[in-house]
C-alpha cells in the first residue's frame, strides 16, 4: 500500500497495488470542521475490468494527537452508500448440489454441497 497526499491537506488517497499492478485506491475528503469524512473506494481488479465504486461516511468518535494529519483519531461509519450499478447484481443458483453465485463485477464462484449426518 502506497499513501499519497493530495493539495488538499483535508484529503488523502491510499493506493493498494499486486504485483506492481494497481487494485484499489480509497479517497477520504475530511469536512473543514474534522467530525466527519467521506470515503470513495474504487476496486480496479474486478473480473471483467469494470471499476466498482462504493462510498461511505463517518464520524470521529475520538480526536487524535495535537498536531497530526486531521485524519488521525477514531471513526465511526455511520453510512455506507450502495456500490456502483456493476455491484448490485448478483445471481445465485441452485443445480442438484451445486451452488453457484456471480455478480456483476465478474465475481464468480461453483460450490458443491455436502450433506453431513
Amino acid at each position: 500500500m502506497r499513501r499519497s497526499e493530495t493539495d488538499r491537506p483535508r484529503t488523502i488517497e491510499f493506493h493498494y497495488r499486486k504485483g506492481g499492478r494497481l487494485v484499489e485506491t480509497d479517497r477520504i475528503s475530511i469536512s473543514a470542521d474534522g467530525k466527519t469524512f467521506t470515503s470513495v473506494d474504487t476496486d480496479h481488479a474486478t473480473p471483467n475490468g469494470e471499476l466498482a465504486v462504493y462510498r461511505s461516511t463517518a464520524r470521529r468518535s475520538a480526536d487524535g494527537a495535537p498536531g497530526a494529519h486531521p485524519l488521525d483519531g477514531s471513526w465511526v461509519t455511520t453510512s455506507y452508500d450502495k456500490g456502483s450499478d456493476n455491484t448490485m447484481t448478483v445471481t445465485m443458483r441452485m443445480e442438484g448440489d451445486r451452488f453457484s453465485f456471480a455478480d456483476g463485477t465478474g465475481s464468480h464462484y461453483t460450490a458443491t454441497l455436502v450433506a453431513r449426518r
